[in-house]
């Protein structure tokens, strides 16, 4: 079958990010799925017991804290934060902290460097307060909300991202005939995914032989468990506009690679 010059471009990416060879099959790509519990670092001592599991950028600042300064080095050393990075799509910071790796020889001038990187990233994506959904609350003022205790995905953090900015520097006066604001949000983490996918047998799946119909397919038929279609339920309850459910994924809208055009999204005029 041909391949066009998009698909193996994007076959490339792809490959440089996650360190896998990614083969077309039908004009389509190899669909891989990760759970979160592969998305994280296991910090252990000279024995071998854990001490620290990073499962987010946020978690560095205590394990700067908690952890002993020498065991952070010697894992940098093997570049086994920066290959993290780049498997939750981290594309920028992880090259800040290859470079960190390989070219720093000083313990203390590493750890102060490597907080730096975390204080600037931080800072970069300050983020509106992302509320957890709850059912008793209708509040119209709480934009952003999430299901979920798992990651967010690029285009859930850009948009908690344009949240704040909006709220931080525009105000009406700049724009008095232009009312400027987002829509309200629910988001499901990384870890609803998985309980959705582990919850159907998912995983399973020889995702390589499937089509794109198929796999769709497969997933449509199956039930997404009761607790999270309530939540659903009553947020769609209290929302009258039209709906539209979109990708986020965490290898979508990093900041080096938006995969502009791979994810579909569904519209519902939400009239009933």
């Amino acid at each position: 079958m041909f391949i066009s010059d998009k698909e193996l471009k994007i076959e490339e990416i792809i490959q440089q990010i996650t360190g896998k060879k990614i083969h077309a099959n039908q004009n389509r790509l190899t669909k891989t799925f990760t759970r979160d519990e592969d998305l994280k670092i296991v910090i252990t001592d000279k024995n071998g017991k854990e001490i620290f599991c990073i499962k987010k950028i946020d978690d560095f600042e205590s394990l700067l804290k908690k952890a002993d300064k020498r065991i952070i080095f010697n894992y940098a050393k093997k570049n086994v934060f920066s290959e993290w990075l780049k498997n939750i799509g981290e594309i920028e910071i992880a090259n800040k902290f290859l470079l960190l790796e390989t070219e720093t020889t000083n313990l203390e001038d590493f750890i102060n460097q490597l907080k730096n990187i975390i204080e600037d990233y931080k800072y970069s994506i300050n983020q509106a307060p992302i509320s957890g959904f709850s059912r008793k609350t209708g509040d119209p003022l709480i934009k952003i909300t999430k299901i979920g205790d798992g990651a967010l995905g690029g285009k859930a953090r850009g948009l908690s991202f344009i949240a704040k900015m909006l709220s931080k520097y525009i105000t009406e006066d700049m724009f008095p005939d232009l009312k400027i604001t987002i829509p309200r949000s629910i988001i499901l983490s990384t870890d609803i995914f998985d309980i959705f996918m582990d919850h159907n047998n998912l995983y399973d799946l020889d995702f390589n032989q499937l089509t794109d119909q198929r796999i769709a397919a497969k997933f449509m038929e199956k039930d997404t468990p009761a607790i999270i279609i309530g939540d659903l339920r009553a947020f769609i309850k209290n929302s009258r506009k039209p709906l539209i459910v979109r990708s986020s994924g965490l290898l979508e809208d990093s900041m080096m690679q938006p995969f502009a055009g791979i994810y579909e999204s569904v519209i519902f005029p939400n009239d009933s």
